[in-house]
């Protein structure tokens, strides 16, 4: 069994379960309030309080503290859909280093990757890599040592989002969006034919639960839509699932949608997602893509 962590930007998500047989099952999952401005883009600004919500949390939840996957995202990170060879260990990490060559201080970043696919006309890899700013990753790690939690892995937000995303099969050929709201921050991700594309992360300057805040989240689906168009995917966006929005906001993002001739909903586990201590499949996981993809 897995314990994955998540710490976002107004609360730390912890969840413990394991994958098998096309099946998630979630035997636990907890939220922990985290403090105002506590952490804003991914970067921990203001460290007593994190540790303060983890020590609470782990406490509360008699949570384990040792092999925990931590789940990270924000400015910290660098990443990129590829296509490379089929290479491994060091010749891998120097073929990714030269696609990133147009980042600062690159040689000295971290370097990772996650394998989505393989080419069966060259041979050749499609893989989420990734670079990571060594002060970023040692950030996390020194916060969770402090309160004496070892981490014995970290993975990406997007890389869990599409490792759950690649395991629910009614998504298994659709061609979609994933809308999420985080505090001001709303992030994009198009999958077409079931597979990952792009993904974006745009912080919107209207307030939370405005009309205007709908209508840039509006604005940026409909960008989507053209993206999707103008790469000639050969695919047409069919769905818009929505999650950390509010209720009111989710009711104005129904109407954008439905103008732009998508259907908006929020995303369900189907039969693939059971949370063990209800019982309940098809639950709404639209807001822990993330915490569950961690458990992959």
């Amino acid at each position: 069994m897995k314990t994955a962590v998540y710490i976002k930007s107004d609360r730390i998500q912890a969840a413990q379960g394991f994958a098998g047989d096309g099946r998630l099952t979630v035997k636990s999952f907890c939220e922990q309030p985290l403090g105002e401005a506590a952490m804003i883009n991914g970067i921990i600004t203001d460290e007593t309080a994190a540790k303060a919500a983890l020590k609470s949390m782990w406490k509360r939840y008699s949570l384990p503290e040792k092999n925990i996957t931590l789940v990270v995202d924000g400015r910290g990170l660098n990443q990129k859909l590829l296509e490379v060879p089929a290479l491994k260990g060091e010749k891998m990490i120097s073929c990714i280093r030269q696609e990133f060559s147009e980042t600062e201080n690159q040689d000295k970043m971290l370097c990772d990757w996650a394998t989505l696919g393989r080419n069966p006309d060259t041979g050749g890899l499609t893989v989420l890599a990734c670079m990571a700013e060594p002060d970023f990753v040692r950030s996390y790690a020194d916060l969770f040592s402090s309160v004496g939690i070892k981490l014995s892995s970290m993975d990406t937000a997007l890389n869990c989002r599409i490792k759950l995303i690649g395991m629910l099969g009614e998504l298994k050929e659709k061609t979609f969006i994933l809308s999420q709201a985080e505090a001001n921050t709303v992030s994009m991700t198009l999958f077409v034919n079931g597979m990952y594309r792009f993904s974006g992360r745009t912080r919107i300057t209207a307030e939370r639960d405005t009309k205007a805040f709908s209508e840039e989240t509006a604005n940026l689906v409909s960008s989507m839509i053209q993206f999707n168009k103008a790469a000639n995917t050969g695919h047409d966006i069919t769905d818009l699932f929505i999650g950390g929005f509010s209720h009111g906001e989710q009711t104005l993002l129904r109407e954008s949608a439905a103008a732009l001739g998508l259907p908006a909903q929020l995303l369900s586990g189907g039969r693939t997602v059971n949370f063990e201590k209800t019982g309940s499949y098809g639950t709404d996981i639209s807001d822990k893509t993330e915490i569950l993809g961690g458990l992959i």
